[in-house]
């Protein structure tokens, strides 16, 4: 299983708040991905869907 936080707050500090909430959440480590704009994001989640290849997991975008 995998989470992927995918979010336009990837200043240290904001990317640390949200990892920590997700990892108490779920109880993984989540892999963080910063972008600047909603077109950036959704190729994001495109290629964590095409690098998963169907496995099971959490993908969070803001």
């Amino acid at each position: 299983m995998f989470i992927t936080i995918i979010n336009d707050c990837k200043d240290q500090n904001a990317a640390g708040r949200q990892a920590a909430r997700v990892a108490c959440l779920f109880n993984i480590a989540p892999t963080f991905v910063g972008v600047q704009s909603d077109i950036e994001a959704s190729g994001n989640i495109i290629d964590v869907l095409d690098a998963t290849e169907g496995k099971k997991g959490i993908i969070l975008a803001n």
